[in-house]
Order: C-alpha cells, then sequence, then structure tokens
C-alpha cells in the first residue's frame, strides 16, 4: 500500500474505504516527519484541501491533524482547517482512535472551538 503523501490523499483513500481513518492518518504522519527539518516539504504536505469526506468524524480528524501539525511545527495552518475541525463531532473527541500520531495532543484552540 502505497503511503499517503499529503491530507488531500488520505481524505481520497478515506473516501474510497471509510472504516479506517486512523491508519491512513498514521502513515501520513510518518511521511511528515521524516521531512523534518524541511518546513517548506512540510507545508506541502498540509496545505492542499482535501475534500471533505462526508462523514463528520473523520473531516474533523483530518483538520485537527493539519492544524496541530502546522502548530506544532511551526508552520502556517492552512486556511481550510477551521471548517473540519469546528465538527460537531469535535466535542466528542476525548481521545485519538488507536495508533493516529499527531492529534494524540489536540491544542487548546480545538478544544475552545468545539465548545462553540
Amino acid at each position: 500500500m502505497h503511503r499517503p503523501q499529503t491530507l488531500a490523499e488520505v481524505a481520497r483513500i478515506v473516501r474510497a474505504s471509510p472504516a479506517d481513518y486512523a491508519m491512513p492518518l498514521d502513515e501520513f504522519c510518518d511521511e511528515f516527519y521524516l521531512d523534518h527539518p524541511d518546513k517548506a516539504a512540510q507545508q506541502r504536505r498540509i496545505d492542499p484541501v482535501p475534500e471533505p469526506i462526508g462523514d463528520a468524524l473523520a473531516d474533523a480528524w483530518i483538520g485537527s491533524v493539519g492544524e496541530h501539525l502546522a502548530l506544532r511545527w511551526g508552520l502556517r495552518v492552512p486556511a481550510w482547517t477551521p471548517a473540519r475541525r469546528t465538527s460537531r463531532w469535535m466535542s466528542r473527541i476525548s481521545r485519538p482512535p488507536p495508533k493516529l500520531c499527531a492529534a494524540s495532543s489536540l491544542s487548546r484552540a480545538h478544544r475552545r472551538s468545539a465548545r462553540g
């Protein structure tokens, strides 16, 4: 299986097989971390806009991972992330799905936005 290179590619994979979004996100994070310390390469991985999956929880996780990685690594937060992370599902997320890498510690901004 090919590892997703961008969050947009994660969304394409999850739309094709919606049962498990944690694995493609985890594999994407592996690729993202391998780019360190090349911030331009990391930014190129999170910038492309993922098409909505149609599953509010999966969409929220993809947006949260994009924002978390940008904030954690000093990158520009992609403009597309707020629409995803403000999903009603964010208030229900207490911990990441098994094997999910980057979103294991959601930022305070995510939690605040979830409260509305």
